[in-house]
This record gives structure tokens, C-alpha cells and sequence, in this order.
């Protein structure tokens, strides 16, 4: 991963059998709650940097993973996000 600090990434595709490692990163996901490989987020992170995962969200039509990063002047909150609209 050619120095990227943090990826975020939609639309995973996780489900429970899913599973990625990166050397020197950490790795936080949101599966879909119906638990198959569709819809999810992500977010990858270098470890080295102070941070934390904060609550999940998880819901039909959005998912959320999000971290805070410390060490800063102010807090720093990111996520990575999906929603799903249906469109009649």
C-alpha cells in the first residue's frame, strides 16, 4: 500500500467468512446485517497511528465504520459509509 495512512473503503462485500490482513495496518469492517457478502465498509489504517474504533452502525440501508484518530489538537473522526436508495 504505497503510503497510504488511511483507505476508506465502501461496498466490501465482508461477510462472517471474510477475512484481510495487511501488514502494519489495521483493518476495521461493517458487514451488511443480513450477513451475506453485499453492500459493507471499511477502514484501513496504518498502525503506527494512535486511533480507536468508535461503535458500528449497521442497518439494512447504511453501514458505517468509524475510527478516531488522537494525538491531535482536536479530535478527528472519520468513516467510511454506505447507503442503499432505492429508487422507484
Amino acid at each position: 500500500m504505497n503510503n497510504i495512512v488511511i483507505l476508506l473503503v465502501s461496498e466490501t462485500h465482508f461477510s462472517n467468512r471474510s477475512y484481510l490482513n495487511i501488514p502494519y495496518y489495521s483493518i476495521y469492517h461493517t458487514e451488511h446485517p443480513d450477513g451475506t457478502a453485499h453492500g459493507g465498509t471499511a477502514v484501513i489504517i496504518r498502525s503506527s497511528i494512535a486511533h480507536y474504533e468508535l461503535s458500528k452502525f449497521h442497518q439494512d440501508f447504511v453501514q458505517a465504520t468509524t475510527i478516531e484518530v488522537r494525538k491531535l489538537p482536536t479530535p478527528l473522526i472519520i468513516s467510511a459509509v454506505t447507503v442503499v436508495l432505492d429508487i422507484i
